[in-house]
């Protein structure tokens, strides 16, 4: 992909998008894909990009593994996706 050649290491890709349960996904007719928040993290992931999902819960909701499918749940439903990659 070539925001992975572009960016120096550290450098920041942030990407919004429409989610595959918003109406806007299918408004426009110039969206080719429609994203969920699993493809846009494992495309991230499959890149090297180290993936920061905007939207996350409390870090005082214990343990890591329930806090982090209540953040994976909450992006999974919001109208637009919001994600940072960070080049590692």
């Amino acid at each position: 992909m070539e925001c992975w050649r572009v960016l120096k290491r550290g450098g920041i890709l942030e990407l919004r998008t429409p989610n595959f349960l918003s109406v806007n996904s299918r408004a426009d007719p110039t969206h080719r894909q429609v994203f969920n928040i699993f493809r846009l993290y494992r495309m991230l992931k499959r890149l090297g990009f180290k993936v920061v999902l905007e939207h996350s819960v409390g870090s005082l909701i214990k343990p890591k593994l329930f806090r982090a499918l209540l953040s994976y749940a909450i992006n999974f439903l919001c109208d637009e996706l919001s994600v940072r990659g960070v080049k590692t």
